[in-house]
């Protein structure tokens, strides 16, 4: 008689850490926010450069979980995040309905 082992989940720290980079990127966005509301604008422009270019490496994170299967679902949360989380991506929506 022979024990066989279970088959092995592929790991998901990739998708899951890309999404908790990202959560963390939106909570960074909404301290430049708080920055520019008290008007200090250069630190605010600063955070919202810094929150734009990191948006992109959390979206190639999950991207990257999605192609090699290690946490495709946390991976496309992050992609999603990144894209709605990005200040470009925000600013040019709050365009879009404000122009309606």
């Amino acid at each position: 008689m022979s024990i066989e082992a279970a088959p092995r989940r592929p790991p998901t720290w990739i998708g899951l850490g890309s999404l908790v980079f990202a959560v963390l990127l939106v909570v960074l966005e909404g301290v430049a926010i708080g920055v520019a509301s008290n008007r200090d604008w250069g630190t605010a422009t600063a955070l919202a450069w810094v929150v734009i270019a990191l948006t992109i490496v959390s979206f190639l994170g999950g991207f990257l979980a999605v192609i090699l299967r290690l946490g495709r679902r946390w991976g496309i949360a992050a992609m999603a995040l990144s894209v709605v989380g990005n200040p470009l991506v925000l600013v040019w929506l709050f365009a879009l309905i404000g122009n309606s």
